[in-house]
């Protein structure tokens, strides 16, 4: 039921693609380029057009946004997915230790999408690159807290 049709499969493998890739390249010329290659490399391996299969970009699986079905899932109501970031800092901040004053935009919950996805595989890690208050601790910290791991 996570991937119910081929087009389904497709994204999957899209998406999974750019995280292990695309999130690696450190500026819009590469990243622009490099989606570019996947659409080519979609058309051509997989005889699916980028246009027809993707309806929401930018493509986003998790398996946390819907807590009845935690299955790994393509999320495509983004709006509801920042809400569900929301409710996880809402319940981080009512926790006796540390709060965080954030104001959530579409961006910093990719990050934490992305962050969720690393540290939940088997010896997952990440290294998070960026400039003094560009929101590293609290990604990670949100996150973890995401996964109920103890920071």
């Amino acid at each position: 039921s996570s991937l119910p049709g081929g087009d389904d499969l497709v994204k999957c493998w899209a998406h999974e693609v750019q995280r292990v890739f695309m999130d690696r390249l450190i500026n819009h010329q590469d990243q622009e380029w490099f989606v570019e290659m996947l659409k080519g490399k979609m058309d051509v391996h997989f005889k699916k057009k980028w246009g027809a299969i993707v309806k929401v970009e930018p493509i986003l699986f998790g398996d946390w946004v819907d807590s009845k079905a935690n299955y790994y899932q393509e999320i495509m109501d983004h709006e509801a997915m920042v809400d569900k970031v929301q409710d996880f800092l809402n319940d981080y901040n009512s926790m006796p230790k540390n709060q965080m004053s954030l104001v959530l935009f579409l961006a910093f919950v990719q990050h934490v999408a992305r962050i969720v996805r690393v540290c939940a595989l088997p010896l997952g890690n990440a290294l998070c690159v960026g400039v003094g208050g560009s929101g590293r601790k609290s990604v990670t910290t949100l996150a973890s807290f995401m996964l109920d791991y103890e920071v």
